[in-house]
């Protein structure tokens, strides 16, 4: 827990968070300032004061991470910062108007606070929050607080890892140079060669020390003879030596399937799944479930009605899925093709797909068509978060394909997942790889916190959609 929950908050996001929910309790007591005396003079006034702060304290706090507010590649975009901000704080005062609406009519107040300190309040609270944000923009932003990493390895393991990298759109670490092995064919511009000898120990280290390291990164195409002694005199001298699946996990969060072996997929920490797990989570998804289901019911009505009126043909699109454990069941899905879109056989949706209706194209791009899938979900054959479920017809010729394919099917397949947040729309094998390494990521990490995470984020993807077709 203590490894997912730090790859997704960082200690500068959770620092600025607090300042700024403290900030926003702080302008709410002020303008307030009426209803706080009046109900410290109760018995329990103390009590409703302490549990009112933690319970705006918690709303403030979950919106402004399901709009991704504090994730590093947000903040340090000014546009996409400003505009989203704007989006939080009013998702925010419109939350607080319709809770204080509902306090005042069952608890009438005799005074309130007057319409110039709501507005003097709120102005102040968006000056406070831009100033807050300018300024983990340029303290995260600065080379002191990212780790200096050296790569060892220079073929094609290195360079594919550097592209992992370099795609990265906050790392939290700088590649200070690679260091290739003296037989090793090179793939990327590297500094220096080493020998495989351990006796070359000194010269590996003083390469190490002359640029303050923090980690290396251990990737060669051939791990055979590697300087065993040159790599343990760096643990001890306090530089973490780290295998590339350990540090694409905790970095980037993801599992390349390429470089797994079935030793590590036995010995590593993680994939943990125990009687009461699987319980808490399906009490999560039941409760979950219930609660959208009463929020979204007038949107699934109308939904239902467009669906209907748009193109001839059912509501409901029912279609074979594999699920746990390579069980298949029958998604159900807002129908947004034509009901003749596979009389051609089952292939992948396309960009701009011709075979999708008018009102289907809004409901996938706003993610509507999702959810019947609740349902699914009722049924105990889906899981609120999870790997995405797979025609039966393409699982059979990804796993003979891709290695370890099968491995995601150890969880159930979820409405939104860990690769559905961090990766567009896959229509491909290679598509299908990458999001296979998000997925392995979150068979391997799965928690109640982390489900949480990914829950708020998908708000995020519904609002601002990346790769939907």
């Amino acid at each position: 827990m203590i490894r997912v929950f730090k790859h997704h908050i960082s200690g500068l996001s959770i620092a600025f968070g607090l300042i700024e929910a403290l900030l926003f309790l702080t302008v709410v007591g002020l303008l307030w300032e009426y209803r706080i005396d009046e109900v410290l003079k109760n018995t329990e006034g103390p009590l409703v004061f302490i549990y009112a702060g933690i319970f705006l304290f918690v709303i403030f706090i979950s919106i402004f991470a399901s709009l991704g507010l504090y994730n590093k590649d947000v903040i340090t975009n000014r546009r996409v910062m400003f505009f989203r901000l704007a989006v939080g704080l009013s998702a925010v005062t419109i939350t607080l108007f319709a809770i204080g609406y509902l306090y005042v009519t069952t608890a009438p107040l005799t005074q309130y606070p007057r319409p110039l300190d709501v507005a003097l309040g709120f102005s102040v609270l968006v000056g406070v929050l831009l100033i807050t944000r300018w300024t983990f923009a340029l303290v995260s932003d600065g080379r002191f607080f990212r780790e200096k990493v050296v790569i060892l390895g220079a073929g094609s393991r290195a360079a594919k890892l550097r592209r992992m990298i370099a795609a990265d759109a906050a790392p939290r670490y700088d590649i200070v140079r690679c260091i290739a092995l003296d037989d090793e064919p090179s793939e990327v511009e590297h500094t220096a060669r080493i020998s495989r000898s351990s006796s070359d120990a000194d010269g590996l280290m003083g390469l190490l020390f002359q640029g303050d390291v923090d980690e290396v990164v251990v990737c060669p195409d051939n791990r055979r003879g590697l300087p065993v002694d040159a790599l343990l005199r760096c643990k001890m001298s306090g530089i973490r030596v780290s295998e590339p699946l350990a540090f694409m996990e905790r970095e980037l969060g993801r599992v390349n399937p390429d470089d797994l072996q079935a030793s590590w997929l036995v010995f590593s920490d993680g994939f943990n799944f125990s009687a009461f797990g699987d319980a808490t989570k399906r009490a999560f998804d039941l409760l979950l479930s219930v609660i959208f289901l009463l929020f979204t019911l007038p949107l699934t009505v109308t939904a239902a009605i467009v669906v209907k009126l748009d193109s001839p043909g059912p509501i409901f699109y029912r279609q074979e899925r594999t699920g746990l454990h390579g069980k298949p069941f029958m998604l159900f899905k807002f129908r947004s093709m034509r009901t003749d879109a596979e009389a051609d056989g089952p292939r992948w949706a396309a960009q701009n797909d011709s075979r999708i209706t008018r009102s289907g194209s809004f409901l996938r791009k706003t993610r509507i068509d999702e959810i019947p899938q609740i349902l699914n979900v009722l049924r105990g054959e889906m899981s609120f978060v999870g790997p995405r479920p797979e025609r039966p017809v393409f699982v059979t010729s990804l796993a003979e394909q891709i290695p370890y394919y099968h491995e995601r099917h150890c969880a159930k397949p979820g409405i939104t997942g860990w690769a559905q947040i961090n990766y567009p729309y896959g229509a491909s094998v290679e598509d299908a790889k990458e999001k296979l390494s998000y997925d392995l990521y979150y068979v391997k990490n799965r928690s109640l916190f982390l489900d949480i995470i990914i829950i708020l984020q998908t708000v995020r993807v519904i609002f601002w959609p990346a790769g939907v077709r």
